[in-house]
């Protein structure tokens, strides 16, 4: 069984762990995305470039789960409530 935990608002998601995390983080984060591979062969750079590959990579992650012929499902972690996400990973769990 596959599980994905989605985050409705990526880009509201992607800005809060900047903000809680070291400016260290953030740079390589950014780095990573924009400097090698689709970032790079795109010419994304900063933030906004690191918000478009992980768009694309959404999409792509999206398509595949649909092609996928195992047992999925999505849960939507855009409310950052641990004992809730806990409670539907359970659901889950118990019920395949």
């Amino acid at each position: 069984m596959l599980i994905y935990l989605d985050q409705k608002e990526y880009d509201i998601t992607f800005n809060k762990a900047v903000e809680e995390r070291p400016k260290e983080w953030s740079s390589g984060f950014v780095d990573y995305y924009t400097l090698q591979g689709y970032g790079q062969a795109r010419g994304y750079s900063g933030m906004d470039g690191t918000l478009q590959v992980l768009h694309a990579r959404k999409q792509l992650e999206q398509r595949i789960m649909n092609e996928l012929s195992l047992p999925r499902t999505m849960i939507d972690n855009s409310h950052y409530d641990r004992e809730q996400l806990r409670q539907e990973l359970l659901q889950t769990l118990l019920g395949h």
